[in-house]
Protein backbone atom coordinates (compact mmCIF):
# COMPACT_ATOMS: atom_id res chain seq x y z
CA UNK A 1 0.00 0.00 0.00
CA UNK A 2 1.33 3.48 -1.27
CA UNK A 3 2.09 5.79 1.83
CA UNK A 4 0.69 9.40 1.05
CA UNK A 5 3.44 11.16 3.41
CA UNK A 6 5.99 9.67 1.49
CA UNK A 7 5.63 11.78 -1.01
CA UNK A 8 8.89 14.33 -1.69
CA UNK A 9 7.12 18.09 -1.27
CA UNK A 10 5.30 16.68 1.91
CA UNK A 11 8.46 15.57 3.31
CA UNK A 12 10.68 18.79 2.45
CA UNK A 13 7.37 21.12 4.08
CA UNK A 14 7.53 19.19 7.32
CA UNK A 15 11.18 19.55 7.45
CA UNK A 16 10.98 23.18 7.08
CA UNK A 17 8.30 23.42 9.78
CA UNK A 18 10.71 21.60 12.25
CA UNK A 19 13.61 24.23 11.85
CA UNK A 20 11.59 27.20 11.63
CA UNK A 21 12.11 29.62 15.30
CA UNK A 22 8.94 29.09 17.31
CA UNK A 23 7.19 32.32 18.22
CA UNK A 24 4.87 32.78 20.92
CA UNK A 25 1.86 35.37 21.43
CA UNK A 26 2.68 37.46 24.51
CA UNK A 27 0.17 39.88 25.34
CA UNK A 28 2.19 42.03 26.99
CA UNK A 29 4.60 42.47 24.38
CA UNK A 30 2.50 45.82 23.75
CA UNK A 31 3.04 47.53 27.16
CA UNK A 32 6.18 46.53 27.67
CA UNK A 33 8.38 50.11 26.97
CA UNK A 34 11.38 49.86 24.21
CA UNK A 35 14.44 49.81 25.70
CA UNK A 36 16.63 52.93 25.68
CA UNK A 37 18.66 53.72 22.95
CA UNK A 38 22.73 53.50 23.43
CA UNK A 39 24.41 56.39 23.75
CA UNK A 40 28.13 57.01 22.50
CA UNK A 41 29.97 59.23 25.06
CA UNK A 42 33.64 60.10 24.13
CA UNK A 43 35.98 57.96 25.96
CA UNK A 44 36.99 60.40 28.35
CA UNK A 45 33.87 60.93 29.96
CA UNK A 46 33.44 57.29 29.96
CA UNK A 47 36.58 56.77 31.80
CA UNK A 48 36.36 59.24 34.10
CA UNK A 49 33.79 59.81 36.76
CA UNK A 50 30.31 60.50 35.65
CA UNK A 51 27.94 62.63 37.99
CA UNK A 52 24.31 61.68 36.55
CA UNK A 53 22.50 64.76 35.30
CA UNK A 54 19.37 65.89 37.35
CA UNK A 55 16.33 64.83 36.09
CA UNK A 56 13.73 67.66 35.63
CA UNK A 57 10.30 66.54 35.72
CA UNK A 58 8.18 67.25 32.58
CA UNK A 59 6.12 70.26 33.09
CA UNK A 60 2.42 69.49 34.23
CA UNK A 61 -0.28 71.39 32.57
CA UNK A 62 -1.82 72.51 36.05
CA UNK A 63 -0.49 73.17 38.87
CA UNK A 64 -3.15 71.72 41.24
CA UNK A 65 -5.07 68.80 39.47
CA UNK A 66 -8.62 68.76 39.34
CA UNK A 67 -10.66 66.06 40.94
CA UNK A 68 -13.74 65.15 38.35
CA UNK A 69 -15.32 63.63 41.10
CA UNK A 70 -15.97 67.42 43.14
CA UNK A 71 -16.45 68.99 39.90
CA UNK A 72 -19.33 66.49 38.95
CA UNK A 73 -20.98 67.15 42.14
CA UNK A 74 -25.11 69.09 41.52
CA UNK A 75 -24.62 72.92 42.36
CA UNK A 76 -20.60 73.06 42.72
CA UNK A 77 -20.76 75.97 40.00
CA UNK A 78 -23.28 77.51 42.47
CA UNK A 79 -21.49 77.27 45.21
CA UNK A 80 -18.21 78.80 43.55
CA UNK A 81 -20.35 81.77 42.06
CA UNK A 82 -21.55 82.44 46.12
CA UNK A 83 -18.09 82.33 47.41
CA UNK A 84 -17.20 84.75 44.97
CA UNK A 85 -20.15 87.58 45.68
CA UNK A 86 -19.67 86.86 49.56
CA UNK A 87 -16.12 87.93 48.72
CA UNK A 88 -17.15 90.99 46.76
CA UNK A 89 -19.32 91.87 49.56
CA UNK A 90 -16.58 91.52 52.46
CA UNK A 91 -14.54 93.94 50.16
CA UNK A 92 -16.73 96.31 49.76
CA UNK A 93 -17.64 96.13 53.50
CA UNK A 94 -14.50 96.95 54.05
CA UNK A 95 -14.06 99.78 51.85
CA UNK A 96 -17.19 101.26 53.69
CA UNK A 97 -15.97 100.82 57.05
CA UNK A 98 -12.48 102.27 56.07
CA UNK A 99 -14.70 105.10 54.30
CA UNK A 100 -16.80 106.07 57.06
CA UNK A 101 -13.95 106.01 60.03
CA UNK A 102 -12.05 108.85 57.58
CA UNK A 103 -15.66 110.61 57.66
CA UNK A 104 -16.18 110.19 61.18
CA UNK A 105 -12.26 111.39 61.88
CA UNK A 106 -10.86 115.00 61.04
CA UNK A 107 -11.39 114.67 57.41
CA UNK A 108 -14.95 115.14 57.04
CA UNK A 109 -16.35 114.05 53.89
CA UNK A 110 -17.58 117.32 51.86
CA UNK A 111 -20.92 118.04 49.99
CA UNK A 112 -21.95 116.43 46.79
CA UNK A 113 -25.62 117.61 45.88
CA UNK A 114 -26.23 118.82 43.97
CA UNK A 115 -22.99 118.26 41.23
CA UNK A 116 -22.83 121.78 40.13
CA UNK A 117 -19.72 122.82 38.58
CA UNK A 118 -16.61 124.59 40.99
CA UNK A 119 -17.79 128.16 38.76
CA UNK A 120 -21.48 128.29 39.89
CA UNK A 121 -22.22 130.67 42.54
CA UNK A 122 -24.57 127.98 44.50
CA UNK A 123 -22.39 125.38 45.87
CA UNK A 124 -23.61 121.45 46.56
CA UNK A 125 -26.01 121.26 49.52
CA UNK A 126 -24.97 117.98 51.34
CA UNK A 127 -23.38 114.77 51.00
CA UNK A 128 -25.14 111.88 48.71
CA UNK A 129 -23.61 108.50 48.51
CA UNK A 130 -25.91 105.71 48.80
CA UNK A 131 -23.34 102.64 48.07
CA UNK A 132 -21.33 104.14 51.54
CA UNK A 133 -24.49 105.91 53.68
CA UNK A 134 -27.37 103.74 53.39
CA UNK A 135 -27.46 99.76 54.78
CA UNK A 136 -27.48 97.40 52.17
CA UNK A 137 -31.15 96.36 52.78
CA UNK A 138 -32.43 99.43 52.27
CA UNK A 139 -30.34 100.48 49.25
CA UNK A 140 -32.62 99.31 46.89
CA UNK A 141 -35.53 101.48 48.88
CA UNK A 142 -33.65 104.49 48.44
CA UNK A 143 -32.53 104.50 44.68
CA UNK A 144 -36.01 103.52 43.36
CA UNK A 145 -36.85 107.12 45.59
CA UNK A 146 -34.46 108.75 43.99
CA UNK A 147 -35.28 107.65 40.40
CA UNK A 148 -38.78 108.82 41.53
CA UNK A 149 -37.42 112.53 41.82
CA UNK A 150 -35.58 112.46 38.41
CA UNK A 151 -38.91 111.33 36.67
CA UNK A 152 -40.89 113.86 38.49
CA UNK A 153 -38.61 116.65 37.51
CA UNK A 154 -38.34 115.03 33.98
CA UNK A 155 -42.32 115.24 33.98
CA UNK A 156 -42.13 118.88 34.86
CA UNK A 157 -39.60 119.55 32.07
CA UNK A 158 -42.29 117.97 29.57
CA UNK A 159 -44.81 120.28 31.20
CA UNK A 160 -43.30 123.29 29.94
CA UNK A 161 -42.77 121.77 26.55
CA UNK A 162 -45.99 121.13 26.24
CA UNK A 163 -47.28 124.35 27.43
CA UNK A 164 -45.06 126.04 24.80
CA UNK A 165 -46.11 124.26 21.96
CA UNK A 166 -49.83 125.30 22.89
CA UNK A 167 -48.65 128.61 23.42
CA UNK A 168 -46.73 129.30 19.71
CA UNK A 169 -49.23 126.86 17.56
CA UNK A 170 -52.67 129.46 19.25
CA UNK A 171 -50.43 132.25 18.66
CA UNK A 172 -49.54 131.19 15.06
CA UNK A 173 -53.43 130.21 14.24
CA UNK A 174 -55.06 133.23 16.08
CA UNK A 175 -56.71 136.06 13.79
CA UNK A 176 -55.85 139.56 15.10
CA UNK A 177 -59.19 140.84 13.64
CA UNK A 178 -61.33 138.56 15.57
CA UNK A 179 -61.18 138.58 19.81
CA UNK A 180 -59.30 135.92 21.12
CA UNK A 181 -60.74 132.41 21.98
CA UNK A 182 -60.66 131.10 25.89
CA UNK A 183 -57.56 128.88 25.08
CA UNK A 184 -55.80 132.02 23.54
CA UNK A 185 -55.54 134.06 26.38
CA UNK A 186 -55.10 131.14 28.78
CA UNK A 187 -51.94 129.84 26.62
CA UNK A 188 -49.32 132.42 27.98
CA UNK A 189 -50.55 131.96 31.65
CA UNK A 190 -50.07 128.21 31.38
CA UNK A 191 -46.81 128.46 30.12
CA UNK A 192 -45.37 131.18 32.68
CA UNK A 193 -47.09 128.65 35.39
CA UNK A 194 -45.28 125.46 34.10
CA UNK A 195 -41.69 127.39 34.00
CA UNK A 196 -42.79 128.53 37.75
CA UNK A 197 -43.47 124.80 38.93
CA UNK A 198 -40.05 123.61 37.19
CA UNK A 199 -38.42 126.22 39.15
CA UNK A 200 -40.14 125.69 42.29
CA UNK A 201 -40.68 121.73 42.46
CA UNK A 202 -37.27 120.62 41.80
CA UNK A 203 -35.68 121.91 44.35
CA UNK A 204 -38.96 121.28 46.96
CA UNK A 205 -39.59 118.21 45.86
CA UNK A 206 -36.19 117.17 48.22
CA UNK A 207 -37.83 118.18 51.05
CA UNK A 208 -39.15 114.29 51.02
CA UNK A 209 -36.31 112.58 49.36
CA UNK A 210 -33.71 113.95 51.94
CA UNK A 211 -35.76 113.00 55.35
CA UNK A 212 -36.37 109.14 53.93
CA UNK A 213 -32.72 108.85 52.58
CA UNK A 214 -31.49 110.42 56.17
CA UNK A 215 -34.12 108.14 58.34
CA UNK A 216 -32.94 104.79 56.24
CA UNK A 217 -29.41 106.16 56.97
CA UNK A 218 -29.75 106.19 60.93
CA UNK A 219 -32.98 104.76 61.21
CA UNK A 220 -34.75 107.92 62.63
CA UNK A 221 -38.54 108.04 62.96
CA UNK A 222 -38.57 111.44 63.03
CA UNK A 223 -37.46 111.82 59.85
CA UNK A 224 -39.66 108.43 58.18
CA UNK A 225 -42.29 111.09 59.89
CA UNK A 226 -41.65 113.98 57.82
CA UNK A 227 -41.27 112.10 55.01
CA UNK A 228 -44.63 110.53 55.30
CA UNK A 229 -46.18 113.93 55.69
CA UNK A 230 -44.87 115.78 53.06
CA UNK A 231 -44.90 112.91 50.42
CA UNK A 232 -48.52 112.98 50.90
CA UNK A 233 -49.16 116.08 50.03
CA UNK A 234 -46.51 115.37 46.89
CA UNK A 235 -49.26 112.51 45.46
CA UNK A 236 -52.08 114.68 46.35
CA UNK A 237 -50.70 117.27 44.14
CA UNK A 238 -49.57 115.05 41.53
CA UNK A 239 -53.03 113.84 41.50
CA UNK A 240 -54.09 117.65 39.96
CA UNK A 241 -51.11 117.04 37.40
CA UNK A 242 -52.46 113.62 36.04
CA UNK A 243 -55.79 115.25 35.71
CA UNK A 244 -54.83 118.58 34.41
CA UNK A 245 -56.93 120.79 35.46
CA UNK A 246 -57.36 123.68 33.21
CA UNK A 247 -55.76 126.88 34.04
CA UNK A 248 -53.22 125.51 36.55
CA UNK A 249 -50.40 124.99 34.21
CA UNK A 250 -50.17 121.24 34.06
CA UNK A 251 -50.37 119.09 30.63
CA UNK A 252 -52.68 116.33 32.09
CA UNK A 253 -54.49 113.74 30.45
CA UNK A 254 -57.44 116.22 29.72
CA UNK A 255 -55.28 119.20 28.23
CA UNK A 256 -53.91 116.71 26.20
CA UNK A 257 -56.88 115.12 24.75
CA UNK A 258 -58.32 118.10 24.26
CA UNK A 259 -55.01 119.34 22.67
CA UNK A 260 -54.80 116.13 20.08
CA UNK A 261 -57.99 117.46 18.65
CA UNK A 262 -57.32 121.02 18.29
CA UNK A 263 -53.43 120.77 17.25
CA UNK A 264 -51.42 117.38 17.26
CA UNK A 265 -47.92 118.59 17.81
CA UNK A 266 -48.75 120.01 21.29
CA UNK A 267 -51.06 117.30 21.92
CA UNK A 268 -48.44 114.86 21.20
CA UNK A 269 -45.83 116.69 24.00
CA UNK A 270 -48.82 117.04 26.55
CA UNK A 271 -49.20 113.34 26.29
CA UNK A 272 -46.10 112.49 26.82
CA UNK A 273 -46.10 115.09 29.98
CA UNK A 274 -49.30 113.73 31.16
CA UNK A 275 -47.70 110.00 30.74
CA UNK A 276 -44.58 110.76 33.01
CA UNK A 277 -46.72 112.52 35.92
CA UNK A 278 -49.57 109.51 36.07
CA UNK A 279 -45.80 107.28 35.78
CA UNK A 280 -44.64 109.12 38.50
CA UNK A 281 -48.46 109.16 40.70
CA UNK A 282 -48.62 105.57 40.07
CA UNK A 283 -44.74 104.82 41.39
CA UNK A 284 -44.90 107.04 44.28
CA UNK A 285 -48.15 105.35 45.55
CA UNK A 286 -46.20 101.65 45.37
CA UNK A 287 -42.83 103.57 47.17
CA UNK A 288 -45.59 105.07 50.22
CA UNK A 289 -46.70 101.98 50.84
CA UNK A 290 -43.29 100.16 50.44
CA UNK A 291 -41.35 102.64 52.88
CA UNK A 292 -44.56 102.12 55.25
CA UNK A 293 -43.90 98.91 55.51
CA UNK A 294 -40.40 99.21 56.39
CA UNK A 295 -41.02 102.01 59.17
CA UNK A 296 -43.82 99.17 60.23
CA UNK A 297 -41.37 96.33 60.74
CA UNK A 298 -38.84 98.81 62.51
CA UNK A 299 -41.16 99.31 65.54
CA UNK A 300 -41.22 103.10 65.35
CA UNK A 301 -44.25 104.75 66.80
CA UNK A 302 -45.09 108.29 66.80
CA UNK A 303 -44.13 108.83 70.09
CA UNK A 304 -40.52 107.78 69.57
CA UNK A 305 -40.34 110.32 66.64
CA UNK A 306 -41.38 113.34 69.15
CA UNK A 307 -38.44 112.17 71.22
CA UNK A 308 -36.14 111.87 68.41
CA UNK A 309 -37.76 115.47 67.10
CA UNK A 310 -37.10 116.75 70.64
CA UNK A 311 -33.51 115.92 71.26
CA UNK A 312 -32.60 117.07 67.15
CA UNK A 313 -33.90 120.39 67.68
CA UNK A 314 -31.99 120.74 70.90
CA UNK A 315 -29.39 119.75 69.94
CA UNK A 316 -29.36 121.59 66.89
CA UNK A 317 -30.86 124.68 68.98
CA UNK A 318 -28.24 124.27 71.86
CA UNK A 319 -25.10 123.69 69.18
CA UNK A 320 -25.01 127.04 67.57
CA UNK A 321 -23.04 129.45 69.75
CA UNK A 322 -24.84 132.29 68.51
CA UNK A 323 -28.05 130.73 70.08
CA UNK A 324 -26.15 129.76 73.40
CA UNK A 325 -24.98 133.62 73.67
CA UNK A 326 -27.95 135.19 72.87
CA UNK A 327 -29.45 132.90 75.57
CA UNK A 328 -27.25 133.52 77.96
CA UNK A 329 -27.46 137.53 77.52
CA UNK A 330 -31.10 137.56 77.46
CA UNK A 331 -30.46 135.57 81.23
CA UNK A 332 -28.38 138.15 82.23
CA UNK A 333 -30.41 141.21 81.25
CA UNK A 334 -33.40 139.53 82.98
CA UNK A 335 -31.21 138.63 86.09
CA UNK A 336 -30.44 142.48 86.07
CA UNK A 337 -33.63 143.75 85.98
CA UNK A 338 -35.30 141.38 88.24
CA UNK A 339 -32.43 142.80 91.14
CA UNK A 340 -32.91 146.16 90.39
CA UNK A 341 -36.64 146.13 90.87
CA UNK A 342 -35.85 144.51 93.74
CA UNK A 343 -33.88 146.94 95.57
CA UNK A 344 -36.36 149.56 94.31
Amino acid sequence: MDNPFADPSVVEAQRAAANAPIEEDNPFAEAVAPAPASINLPPSQVSGNMTPAPITPAPSSSAAPSNPKIENIPGHADLLKRQEELERKEAELERRERQMNQSSGANVQPNNWPPLPSWFPVKPCFYHDISLEIPLDFQKTVRYLYYLWMVYVVALFFNVLGNMTFWIIISKQSNPDTAPATGETEAPGNFAKSILWLILFSPCSMCWYIPAYRAFKADSSFNFFIFFFIFFFQICWLLLMVIGVPGMGFCGWTIAITGLKTNVAGGIVAMIAALLFTVTFIFGIVMLRKVHQIYGATGATFAKAMSEGQGTFNTAVWSNQHVRSAAQEAATQAASHAAQNAFK
